[in-house]
């Protein structure tokens, strides 16, 4: 279900029974405790759990927005692909081996960040009982390349995505010598295939350099110390009714703590990480769709075009039949502007709105 009440609830039962057991024994040997030491921890202790979560919190919002710019510089560089290619032989093998390459990096670069963690520790049981190292199980990729790329894939160890990017400026630069791509085409091809390297150092990161250690087991202990010696004070002034607030205190304390962890790698398995197979779906049908439009943008343009209409309908129209959504005017009225005569470059400018929009 995704909520972390599966993974704190052995920390706050124990917490739960060591209130009922104070509280028991209370009742046979009263004490008085003062909670005014609590009252001066928790404000560092606060600080230290608000800091962990709010880096985590950050670490998961730099991952969402590094898998929208992968997203978006593959879609960039296949339709750029597609737009810039004519229909000869030499264009369409082009954009068919961008259009592969494109996705097989997307794919090696989610299986790296997602497997990462797995890997180090297949390593580390490797390397102290003697075992198998981690293997990349690069059987998905497969139907997309030949099998000299596939074994060239297998060939380069960790960097794979370094190798498919390598593959998509061969192309470029291939088709640049051939006069398929322009220079300038070239270039911004080029660029996309950069920021793609990018992305993959940047979630690299997030991967494989977790919160510092001393940190994290620092808040967990002064966390833990917190909440047990909070129980004979508390059960002191509240009595029984201590065990709720422990209940809940913990229930706080530990939630915030195992969101922390939650958030800290979002490339992983757990069910609140991102569903990286379902991006890589998204980009595999979006390919796809390019790759239709591109067969038949040639027969689309051959066509000739209709007959312009002789008048434009009005403009409080529905938008749709059977609704009550016109057109306003007042949508027009930034940009509808004044001349203003023509700048030091001969250019001409705009000024203020050229009609009110009362006077419309």
């Amino acid at each position: 279900t995704g909520t972390v009440w599966a993974e704190i609830w052995p920390q706050t039962l124990v917490m739960v029974v060591l209130a009922a057991g104070a509280a028991v024994l209370y009742e046979f040997k009263p004490w008085k405790v003062s909670l005014i030491g609590h009252q001066i921890v928790i404000v560092p202790m606060s600080f230290l759990l608000v800091f962990r979560c709010s880096n985590s919190y950050q670490r998961y919002w730099d991952g969402r927005s590094l898998l929208g710019l992968l997203v978006f510089h593959s879609r960039e560089l296949v339709s750029k692909a597609s737009a810039y290619g004519s229909s000869t032989d030499a264009a369409n093998q082009f954009f068919n081996n961008i259009k592969r390459y494109t996705l097989c990096n997307m794919i090696l670069i989610n299986m790296l960040v997602s497997q990462h963690w797995k890997k180090v520790e297949q390593d580390r049981e490797a390397r102290k009982r003697g075992g198998a190292k981690w293997k990349w199980d690069l059987e998905r990729l497969r139907g997309q390349l030949t099998s000299q790329e596939f074994d060239d894939l297998t060939d380069a160890g960790r960097s794979h995505p370094l190798v498919t990017m390598m593959w998509l400026r061969q192309q470029i630069q291939a088709a640049e010598a051939e006069n398929l791509l322009t220079h300038f085409q070239a270039f911004e091809m080029s660029q996309n295939i950069g920021e793609l390297q990018q992305v993959w150092n940047g979630m690299g990161k997030i991967t494989s350099t977790p919160l510092p250690y001393p940190w994290v087991h620092l808040s967990r202990l002064i966390l833990w110390l917190f909440l047990a010696t909070m129980i004979p004070p508390g059960v002191s002034q509240l009595g029984y009714v201590a065990i709720p607030f422990v209940l809940i205190s913990s229930f706080l304390f530990f939630g915030l703590v195992q969101i922390g962890n939650e958030m800290e790698d979002p490339f992983g398995s757990d069910i609140n990480d991102f569903d990286l197979q379902a991006f890589e779906q998204t980009i595999h049908d979006d390919l796809e769709l390019i790759a239709k439009q591109r067969l038949r943008s040639h027969t689309r343009h051959q066509q000739p075009a209709p007959k312009p209409a002789k008048h434009l309908p009005p403009l409080n129209t529905p938008t749709n039949a059977g609704t009550n959504h016109p057109y306003e005017l007042h949508s027009l009225k930034n940009y509808i502007l004044r001349p203003c005569g023509p700048d030091e470059f001969g250019e001409h400018t705009y000024g203020s709105p050229l009609y009110d929009v009362k006077q419309i």
